[in-house]
């Protein structure tokens, strides 16, 4: 059996245009209330902390018409 020896070729660091954006989750959201219209409003932005979802009609559904 033959034991594998990690590489020995220096670590370069990973650019940082490469490294994930922190901008990721107010894209999806942005793309989420886009995709919901008129119901996505009660989706709102709490500055420093995230999303809350404020439901100002319980059973409200907006543009959601049920036949």
């Amino acid at each position: 059996m033959v034991a594998h020896r990690r590489s020995s070729a220096p670590v370069q660091p990973v650019p940082r245009s490469a490294r994930p954006s922190l901008a990721y989750p107010d894209v999806y959201i942005g793309r989420l209330r886009k995709k919901l219209g008129p119901c996505g409003e009660p989706i709102a932005t709490v500055r420093g902390a995230g999303y809350r979802y404020t439901e100002s009609n319980p059973g409200d559904f907006g543009a959601i018409s049920r036949a």
